[in-house]
């Protein structure tokens, strides 16, 4: 059940003075980048991983500042929540820093990592990209098949019995339930039953809501994603969403996603914008796991500096200050699949992301929008450099990280990367294992990330 304080804070945004989306636009636009200036944030190409801990308190600081000033506008009724001070570090100090997802065996223990954390991350990989109905299952049995992938997100289906899902209709509700009831299947088959299951399928809050279901849906044991929209926006779409997972009993996942050269302005505010989210999510959206995501929206990507940076300091400051775990890594690259390029890209946004003290998520190769192109390779991948992370610094990962980013930087400017080969041409369909060319070319970068500084990640033998 919704606690009394959910509906005591959504229902300020059916009060107060009316604003059109356009006038709190403008607001946060102005005060983000006067918080910038206020706390002296400046991006730092020489610095993708800062090691400037007042920086990162700095961050924290605009962004809880930001929050209490402009609060979170309600689009549909035209009205702002607004948050106190109060709220805003009550619910922090009473955040769990510890989430048990997942059933019998295959449960796992989702924990706050802190800055430099030497504890081994969380690996969520899932399919960043569609699939066509014909390898659905293969690709959700490769996924569940692999070892180093603790949990998985599905992706939203997008043909029903041939058709266009379109939003808010049956056929989206029912293209819900079957695509979560064959990642069901395929974790049965692979012999993870209990394997928690992150995110939701659909576009409508209806096709989602329904898919809260025991028998073969999003189980209680589960999380669903509640976002906001730019910036600092929500729906009752959204809030329905969160009353409706709240009082399932399910886990709430929340996100501070906010976008270079959108309404937060550059990157600092960006920043500041992505910190405010993630605290309100937690308020707002009765939110208990976090992702803090910068990125680029004229053409969508985490892995320029800008963004790098960004997505970094605001994971920074998230896991210094709250007890709320982070799911965040190498979700969206430009690259396909089996190129030298997505693997740099991964690695460099996993390197980052985990030293700041994430769990990380991925992955999404050419911008998650060509169809059949991602294959759980990539987050077997995310999954080595993020353990090899853990045993090295945040200096070290920072010289990792300037060594990486000029190997695909010039062909992500000029928006020429490769697209790469899809899920049939890299794995055989039978045995659901990846070609010897992927092989290949993950060792060999791996050989490249070895000379770097970056040793992969070997257990202890006793």
């Amino acid at each position: 059940m919704a606690s009394d304080k959910f509906w005591e804070i959504i229902s300020r945004g059916e009060t107060g003075v009316p604003l059109t989306t356009q006038e709190f636009d403008m607001k946060v636009f102005k005060k983000a980048k006067k918080l910038a200036k206020k706390y002296e944030l400046k991006f730092d190409p020489e610095n993708i991983v800062m090691t400037d801990d007042d920086l990162i308190d700095n961050a924290f600081k605009a962004g809880v500042e930001l929050l209490l000033d402009l609060g979170i506008f309600n689009i549909d009724s035209g009205k702002v929540i607004n948050i106190t001070e109060e709220e805003i570090f009550d619910i922090l100090r009473r955040s769990s820093s510890v989430i048990e997802l997942g059933d019998g065996k295959d449960k796992i223990m989702l924990k706050r990592r802190t800055i430099e954390d030497p504890d081994l991350p969380i690996i969520v990989g899932g399919c960043g990209n569609q699939v066509t109905e014909d390898i659905r299952y293969k690709l959700y049995l490769a996924y569940a098949m692999n070892p180093m992938i603790d949990y998985i997100e599905p992706l939203p289906p997008y043909k029903f019995r041939g058709m266009l899902v379109k939003a808010g209709t049956p056929f989206e509700l029912q293209a819900c339930l079957d695509n979560i009831s064959l990642y069901r299947k395929a974790c049965a088959v692979a012999g993870r039953p209990g394997t928690p299951i992150k995110g939701k399928d659909g576009v409508s809050a209806v096709a989602d809501i329904a898919t809260n279901r025991e028998d073969y849906g999003y189980r209680k044991t589960d999380h669903s994603n509640v976002y906001f929209k730019p910036q600092m926006k929500t729906t009752y779409e959204d809030l329905n969403r969160a009353a409706q997972y709240t009082q399932y009993g399910s886990y709430v996942s929340t996100a501070g996603c906010a976008y270079i050269g959108g309404f937060c302005g550059d990157v600092e505010g960006a920043v500041i914008c992505c910190i405010a989210e993630s605290i309100a999510g937690i308020i707002v959206y009765n939110g208990v796991i976090n992702a803090p995501c910068v990125m680029e929206s004229l053409y969508p990507s985490q892995t320029t500096k800008k963004s790098l940076w960004g997505t970094n300091l605001a994971s920074a400051a998230m896991n210094k200050h709250t007890n709320i775990p982070a799911v965040w890594g190498s979700y969206m690259s430009t690259a396909g699949p089996c190129t030298d390029m997505l693997m740099y890209e991964i690695a460099v946004a996993a390197i980052g992301t985990v030293i700041m003290g994430n769990n990380p998520f991925g992955c999404a190769p050419n911008q998650g929008v060509t169809v059949n192109y991602c294959t759980p390779m990539e987050g077997q991948f995310m999954g080595e450099v993020a353990y090899a992370t853990t045993l090295i610094d945040r200096k070290k990962a920072n010289e990792i990280s300037k060594l990486l980013i000029p190997k695909y930087e010039e062909r992500l400017l000029a928006k020429t990367p490769p697209k790469g080969k899809t899920f049939q041409e890299l794995y055989n369909l039978d045995t659901l294992l990846p070609n010897q060319e992927y092989v290949e070319l993950k060792d060999k970068i791996w050989e490249e990330l070895e000379e770097m500084g970056l040793k992969k990640f070997e257990w202890k033998r006793y």
